[in-house]
């Protein structure tokens, strides 16, 4: 039966005590699915994501996920543990990499959120259900990496309300796992498969996330005692994930068309006061109503909660609260980016309600801009000389650049000295000018700041200048209550270059004529 195969196929990997364990289970379990399978739509197949099998319009025959294949997942993983073993001390036996769903999060007891798998986890498996784990073991003996996926099924209560799970008899074939387990087995699949007597000789690499099921986090990380050599995996993972595919750009581009198309349906002139929270509805429907929306598996959806902030409130870096009204003579910072199966897009901008840049607006408007243009030079001319930039030294060139505009503005006055300058630059310019992007916003987190830029790695440019009101007093009063960020992705192309993956308008005429025409 449907079950009951997999520990028929799988015996040889089961010890006797977890073998008799997963069987008892999955007699259970089989009763159960007799008793649902009758109910299911005939001629079509259920799973727990979009699949191939149920999404063919949306998906080809050997994608695990929009554009990203099967080959791609299972090319990840072989990746990931040839640096493992290839880095490891030489008495380690045996490599377990466990690599844990995230948890599904409430807002209220009973109202779940949407769920977004965590990405480390997505990028090694293309799994997108909680409550799951992978497993990865090496052993130096035969140099084969086995792969099983640990996940839970859902009883009939959990069908009727949050509908199907991917079966445990089609995840082999489907995500190119060589096994699949029920979870509630993996505690007793730990201890056959690592007794204490041999724990000093495996190596565990886990990973440190808030966002990962932290109970079965636990599980893991609690049956390998101190006594067994353990490291964060990510410290390798992140910097295979910061360089990315051509698939993965693919979707990067995608997700930057839909943000495009987002920030478009509000770059309009307003004769009157605008709600926040009315660009913010806009904005939201720009994302998910265009051609985008329509081709993507998973709909598009925000990457990030979206700062709109009006007026002296774009001097708050992380804006939020969008509760209040956008004066025409203000400008409006917009913080935003949508998301398409699994890739996200990170924009600013920042306009003029009333659809013309002020004199004042536009000397600081334009200050910023030509900082993010800098840094872009910055980094094509040390390409063309054989180097590669990296992120701090681009933050640090991007802080002199800024103190020259500012002192060429009129907002630092002459008189103020250099160390005094850098000082309040810092103060005006206060977060770092980028980060790494793809599958998460601030992607890649273990990947240094010296880290030297290479082909296929996506990050931020993205320079400011918030001057809060009440500002320092030898700051102009025209300036304070200004804020303004303008932000792009670009990919380091394989020149060493820098190419925008993002277009949206930005220069002070382009602005203009969007929000004019």
């Amino acid at each position: 039966m449907l079950h009951l195969g997999i520990a028929r196929r799988h015996g040889s990997l089961l010890k006797p005590r977890f073998r008799n364990e997963c069987n008892l289970f999955l007699t259970n379990a089989r009763e159960k699915w007799l008793c649902t399978s009758a109910s299911s739509l005939s001629g079509s197949q259920h799973y727990g994501q979009p699949l191939p099998d149920s999404h063919s319009h949306l998906l080809h025959a050997d994608e695990v996920s929009p554009g990203i294949s099967r080959d791609e997942y299972k090319q990840r993983r072989r990746r990931l543990m040839h640096t493992l073993t290839e880095n490891a001390p030489v008495t380690v036996n045996r490599h377990v990499v466990a690599m844990v769903a995230a948890e599904q999060l409430h807002s209220a007891p009973d109202v779940p959120h949407e769920f977004r798998q965590c990405a480390d986890f997505r990028y090694l498996s293309g799994f997108q259900e909680a409550k799951s784990v992978l497993l990865m073991e090496w052993q130096k003996q035969d140099q084969h990496c086995r792969t099983t996926l640990f996940v839970a099924e859902r009883n009939d209560k959990d069908r009727l309300w949050h509908g199907p799970r991917t079966s445990l008899d089609d995840i082999p074939t489907l995500f190119g796992v060589d096994h699949a387990l029920p979870i509630e087995t993996l505690r007793c699949y730990l201890s056959d498969s690592y007794p204490d007597d041999k724990r000093k000789t495996n190596m565990l690499w886990s990973s440190s996330s808030s966002t990962v099921d932290q109970s079965l986090s636990g599980t893991l990380t609690s049956h390998f005692d101190a006594t067994a050599p353990r490291s964060n995996v990510l410290t390798h993972l992140h910097l295979q994930r910061v360089v990315k595919t051509t698939a993965e750009l693919a979707l990067m581009r995608k997700a930057a068309m839909a943000t495009k198309a987002g920030f478009l349906n509000i770059m309009h002139r307003s004769a009157e006061p605008v709600g926040e929270w009315m660009l913010e509805g806009k904005l939201l429907n720009g994302f998910m109503s265009g051609d985008v929306a329509i081709s993507a598996a998973n709909r598009v959806r925000p990457a990030f909660p979206s700062v709109i902030a009006g007026g002296c409130r774009a001097t708050v870096l992380h804006y939020l609260s969008k509760d209040m009204f956008i004066e025409c003579s203000d400008m409006v910072l917009v913080d935003a980016g949508a998301e398409v199966d699994g890739y996200v897009c990170d924009l600013s901008r920042t306009w003029p309600i009333g659809g013309r840049f002020s004199a004042n607006q536009r000397l600081l408007y334009e200050a910023v801009a030509d900082v993010q243009c800098y840094v872009v030079d910055m980094i094509n001319s040390a390409a063309e000389s054989g180097q590669a930039m990296t992120l701090d030294q681009l933050h640090s060139l991007s802080l002199k650049r800024t103190e020259e505009n500012l002192r060429s503005a009129g907002v630092i006055p002459a008189a103020v000295s250099s160390r005094e300058g850098r000082a309040v630059t810092r103060q005006l310019f206060p977060h770092a000018l980028g980060h790494y992007v793809g599958a998460d916003v601030h992607d890649c987190k273990f990947v240094s700041g010296k880290f030297a830029l290479k082909e296929g790695v996506t990050l931020t440019i993205e320079p400011g200048l918030y001057i809060p009101p009440n500002s320092s007093p030898w700051i102009p009063s025209c300036f304070h209550g200004i804020g303004i960020r303008i932000e792009d992705i670009v990919v380091i192309n394989k020149d060493g270059k820098a190419e925008l993956v993002t277009s949206a308008p930005k220069t002070v005429e382009e602005v203009e004529e969007q929000l004019n025409n």
